[in-house]
C-alpha cells in the first residue's frame, strides 16, 4: 500500500491559511501562526485536494511526498 506525506516549511509559512481551505482536515493553521498537518499521511482519496493546496500556496511552504506503506 502506498500513500502520501505532506511537509510544511515552517521558515516559509505566513499562516496564510488558503491551504486550509482547500485541503480541510488535512492542513491547519496552528497556534503559532503555522500550518501543521494534522496526518502523518493521507491517501489517495484526498490526494487532488492536497495537490491543490500545494499549488496554492503563496509562499511554496508546502510539498508533497510519496511513501510505502505496510
Amino acid at each position: 500500500m502506498s500513500g502520501w506525506r505532506v511537509t510544511v516549511d515552517t521558515g516559509r509559512c505566513s499562516g496564510i491559511g488558503l491551504c486550509e481551505a482547500l485541503a480541510p482536515g488535512t492542513l491547519e493553521v496552528g497556534e503559532d501562526g503555522h500550518v501543521h498537518a494534522l496526518t502523518d499521511g493521507f491517501d489517495q482519496s484526498l490526494l487532488e485536494q492536497v495537490e491543490e493546496a500545494v499549488r496554492s500556496c503563496p509562499t511554496q511552504s508546502l510539498s508533497i511526498e510519496r511513501m510505502q506503506t505496510e
